[in-house]
């Protein structure tokens, strides 16, 4: 008897929380999360499911996280939350496509599944809602440090660009900052940093002859 193979899916959600949908090529109203079969050119299980998510919504998954696993039918079933994607959704394979609700997945045929991860998906943002609220009781930002420590001088866009793919929060400087105050930025990976507010720099904008340096954290004593 040919051993099954192991499936690996995504969990993909929109802004207003929405979950990503698919649904089976022979009935349009019964969704499942897009995923399939882990293929041997595949390198990793999550290398499967980003591939699987892309051939059947168009969605690009640049980042993901495991949040469910189990065997299942005799082979392993993987869910990925992904935490970074792009794109919009765009197919020409024989399915419907949609931005829905969870119960749109439990109420298919893999509802079982999809409640479980469902499930998992909520201890997941619990946990990482407590991580993120003990993170900051613990430490503080030390912009003295970062307007009067040591700095990376910055010459050239590229130079900006290859500390943006750290994707590490650091300090920049705007070029028309006459008081050279540093801005906290997350880089997302190519030429922009996001600040407070959703404000986003791109690289031009930032100083090429000031400096970037990551941020210094002090831990508080209470």
């Amino acid at each position: 008897m040919a051993r099954k193979k192991s499936n690996a899916h995504v969990v993909v959600l929109n802004e207003n929380g929405q979950v990503l949908c698919v649904s089976r090529k022979e009935d349009h109203n019964d969704f499942g999360l897009p995923g399939g079969k882990i293929e041997k050119s595949d390198e990793s299980k999550k290398s499967a499911a980003i591939r699987e998510t892309l051939e059947e919504t168009g969605i690009v998954v640049t980042k993901a996280t495991l949040i469910y696993a189990e065997h299942r039918r005799g082979a392993m079933g993987y869910t990925y939350l992904a935490t970074q994607w792009e794109g919009e959704i765009g197919t020409e394979e024989p399915h419907v496509v949609k931005w829905g609700e969870f119960t749109d997945l439990v109420a298919g045929t893999y509802g079982e599944w999809n409640l479980k991860v469902f499930k998992s998906l909520s201890d997941y943002k619990k946990r990482e809602t407590k991580l993120n609220e003990e993170k900051k009781a613990n430490v503080t930002l030390d912009q003295a440090s970062a307007m009067n420590g040591d700095w990376i001088e910055v010459i050239s866009d590229h130079e900006i660009t290859e500390h943006s793919k750290n994707l590490e929060p650091i300090w920049i400087i705007l070029e028309d900052d006459e008081f050279k105050i540093p801005i906290l930025a997350q880089p997302d990976g190519h030429d922009n940093y996001h600040g407070a507010d959703d404000v986003v720099y791109h690289y031009c904008n930032i100083s090429h002859f000031m400096k970037i340096q990551r941020p210094v954290f002090i831990k508080n004593d209470d």
